[in-house]
């Protein structure tokens, strides 16, 4: 069987194609604006074991997204348990403590399931979004 340039050609230009979509698929639907912190928190968690680093940007705030704040590739969360109820100091902060599961860690933060806390925090337009995220509230 015969291959030709063109065959080849066009193979690469496919694949290529499919390359270059991974990872920046569209967000899915978000959480409307009036939902509560812990439906976007579980919302950002799915996106998070789900790769669809997108998405947990959309559900952050600027700063979280700067301080690299969403694990979405490195280290990656692969699971969470309940959100439980949070807690905040204000009406407009709130703090959830998750069980997560985190793989591609590295010394500092190796591969384990571990209790992660979550800040959110309501913006100016009253969408909740995270804030940031840590081994302690």
């Amino acid at each position: 069987m015969r291959v030709s340039v063109w065959s080849v050609l066009a193979l690469l230009v496919v694949l290529m194609a499919g390359i270059a979509g991974c990872g920046t698929q569209a967000p899915r639907s978000l959480p409307p604006d009036t939902a509560p912190s812990k439906e976007v928190l579980v919302a950002y968690l799915q996106a998070l074991v789900a790769g669809d680093c997108a998405t947990a940007r959309a559900l952050s705030t600027p700063e979280n997204v700067a301080n690299n704040g969403v694990w979405c590739d490195r280290p990656r969360v692969t699971s969470f348990g309940s959100t439980g109820d949070g807690a905040g100091p204000t009406d407009n902060e709130i703090v959830y403590a998750v069980s997560i599961t985190t793989v591609g860690g590295d010394l500092s933060l190796p591969d384990a399931e571990r209790l992660w806390f979550y800040d959110l925090r309501r913006q100016p337009n009253g969408a909740w979004r995270v804030y940031g995220s840590g081994s302690g509230p």
